[in-house]
């Protein structure tokens, strides 16, 4: 969600805003995969924190940036879903 807001607010000068939330958003869903083990999401969303690392940005603008805002925020949301399914299957089986 952040980064679409990015996306939509990006002329209003608060490109290192959403860089810093977009980031630190990536940073604890790449805690949460790597508790689910889910390897593949750690990869992708610290990708995604790596791009919008604010400390060091990368000089991205276009269309091109902001196509990777939107697919950046539909693998954050797909990831949220997959990592949240796989740690309530784990936490389920070891319950039992």
């Amino acid at each position: 969600m952040t980064l679409v807001v990015g996306l939509l607010t990006q002329h209003l000068g608060t490109a290192t805003v959403i860089r810093f939330i977009a980031c630190a958003l990536a940073l604890i869903v790449v805690v949460f995969a790597w508790q689910a083990r889910s390897h593949v999401w750690i990869v992708a969303i610290a990708a995604v924190a790596v791009l919008w690392n604010p400390a060091f940005p990368l000089p991205f603008s276009g269309v091109g940036w902001d196509a990777a805002h939107v697919l950046a925020a539909t693998i954050a949301m797909a990831a949220a879903l997959f990592v949240r399914q796989r740690m309530e299957g784990t936490s389920v089986r070891a319950s039992r």
